[in-house]
């Protein structure tokens, strides 16, 4: 909702107009403060507003009723928790990409490994899957075909093998981004495409690639790069 107007107390926190304003609680409405100084709580959607919880409950009237509280004490909430910590949520935000995209990378490296070690297994006479594949291409309605399209694995696996330890090096050096481009998992986007006369793109530039950005993060570009997501998301 648009807000037009804040009371005297909650100019004298020190939030404006414009800062409450940016806030979308459908974007992402957690955690909030409705009071200064108090414990952040998390608010869950309801059909009259929002309920908060706290200590994972829920904060209820003296008759045990949960509490509703309105569109606009909620986003003035959570102005006021980002006020006080958007830094130290931006950059749990950030840690929290760079582990995902990690998990994403890992989970393509295995299957990569696993493909190759079932191929490995159809030149192992011994091994169930060579067993299996030789009854499906003795008794299968199409069994030169799937005879061929072992050969054809079998004879790719040295090139598989070249290209899965290319792959797993580049995750051992750190090297996220090319490996989210070229696994298809994620586009990551190019700090030399955003618009010098953008106040958002340099906003988030500074705050993902400036000195105090360089200095949290020990350098670590790819914490960096999660950290541009995050900005990306916030506008704030």
């Amino acid at each position: 909702m648009i807000i037009k107007k804040l009371t005297k107390e909650e100019q004298a926190e020190g939030l404006t107009i414009d800062f409450v304003n940016k806030i979308n609680l459908s974007k992402k409405n957690s955690p909030v403060m409705f009071k200064q100084n108090e414990k952040p709580m998390n608010l869950m959607k309801c059909s009259a507003g929002w309920w908060a919880c706290a200590k994972g409950e829920f904060l209820k009237e003296d008759n045990g009723k949960l509490i509703i509280f309105k569109e606009r004490e909620c986003q003035i909430a959570r102005a006021r928790y980002l006020f006080y910590h958007a830094e130290d949520e931006k950059r749990e935000e950030a840690e929290k990409i760079l582990q995902k995209r990690k998990r994403q990378i890992q989970n393509k490296l295995d299957i990569f490994k696993k493909n190759i070690d079932d191929i490995k297994a159809l030149t192992n006479k011994n091994s169930s899957i060579s067993i299996f594949n030789e009854i499906l291409e003795s008794i299968g309605s199409n069994s030169q075909a799937i005879k061929e399209e072992n050969e054809r694995k079998i004879a790719a696996l040295p090139q598989m093998e070249q290209q899965y330890d290319h792959l797993l090096s580049n995750f051992n050096s750190g090297n996220i981004n090319y490996l989210l481009n070229i696994l298809g998992i994620e586009k990551i986007e190019n700090p030399v495409s955003f618009k010098l006369d953008n106040q958002d793109d340099m906003r988030a530039l500074k705050n993902a690639f400036g000195a105090q950005a360089i200095n949290e993060t020990n350098g670590d570009v790819n914490l960096m790069y999660a950290r541009l997501k995050v900005e990306q998301n916030y506008n704030l």
